[in-house]
């Protein structure tokens, strides 16, 4: 089973554009660190959300992979259900609002880029917080581990 998360943009008309990531929902080590580490530039963002829905994030976009022989697969890449595995209706979503957007209870992690950061908001500490920016939440992190 995996974490599941919801990865999306906020665009300058107040929607959300997203898609759903099945695998490594995880701040650290998973969904958040990748996005914080390979996924800043805006272009980037607009790629891996032009994938659709994944099975799991990569450090790369990458090309397409046969989706059920994992001993061909790259793991630096992305493995998009659309894209890799040939399903149908896998495209992003449009949320009307951020609001509405943060407030979907579907997925323990839901991450969000707005004005060129990337936040998150951890559904299972509090459904009712706000965001916290990634960075902040990896330097947190680093720093218990340091002590």
């Amino acid at each position: 089973m995996g974490t599941h998360a919801r990865i999306g943009k906020l665009l300058p008309d107040g929607k959300v554009r997203s898609i759903y990531c099945h695998y490594d929902g995880y701040v650290s080590g998973g969904v958040g660190e990748d996005l914080s580490t390979h996924y800043q530039d805006e272009s980037k963002v607009d790629a891996l959300l032009d994938l659709g829905n994944l099975s799991g994030i990569g450090k790369e976009i990458g090309e397409e992979q046969d989706f059920s022989d994992f001993t061909k697969q790259n793991p630096d890449w992305c493995l998009a259900y659309g894209r890799d595995r040939g399903q149908k209706g896998q495209e992003a979503t449009f949320t009307g609002s951020e609001e509405e957007y943060l407030g979907d209870g579907d997925y323990p992690y839901i991450y969000l880029y707005k004005n060129g950061e990337w936040s998150f908001k951890d559904m299972n500490q509090d459904r009712y917080s706000g965001l916290q920016t990634i960075s902040s939440a990896l330097n947190i992190k680093e720093e218990d581990e340091n002590e």
